[in-house]
């Protein structure tokens, strides 16, 4: 007898910001008819989705998409050994290290939020554990 999966309806997390992005995005998906802000919400709610990702595999996934911005569900950790040219980007994630923060522009979630609210206007596409806006 195999059991029903059910998508999570409360975060897991203590963490206050964490917790009033996901209220933030639940308002959206419901106001807004974009599966964007739904696949966000989702990332969000598991631990599991919230994973690091590299500097240097950020560059290779933002390479030719100029003037998208890439949203990662997770932390953006640097490379010392192999980067040295970080081209200019603009990346959206929960957290970022200090290098890693170096040569871009580093945007919070209800930052993102605020360029498009409505979310009509997204164009994306899910490369591994990135979102390009």
């Amino acid at each position: 007898m195999e059991l029903d999966q059910t998508e999570p309806t409360t975060p897991n997390s203590d963490d206050f910001y964490l917790n009033l992005l996901i209220e933030l995005y639940s308002l959206l998906v419901k106001r807004s008819d974009g599966e964007f802000y739904a696949v966000i919400l989702e990332r969000l709610m598991s631990k599991y989705n919230q994973r690091s990702i590299s500097l240097e595999m950020l560059i290779d996934a933002l390479k030719e998409k100029e003037g998208k911005i890439g949203v990662v569900v997770g932390v953006v950790t640097d490379d010392d050994f192999i980067v040295h040219d970080v081209p200019a980007m603009k990346v959206t994630a929960l957290w970022f290290t200090e290098t890693a923060r170096a040569g871009g522009e580093c945007l919070t979630f209800d930052q993102f939020v605020s360029r498009d609210p409505t979310g009509k206007n997204m164009v994306w596409e899910v490369i591994k554990l990135i979102i390009i806006y």
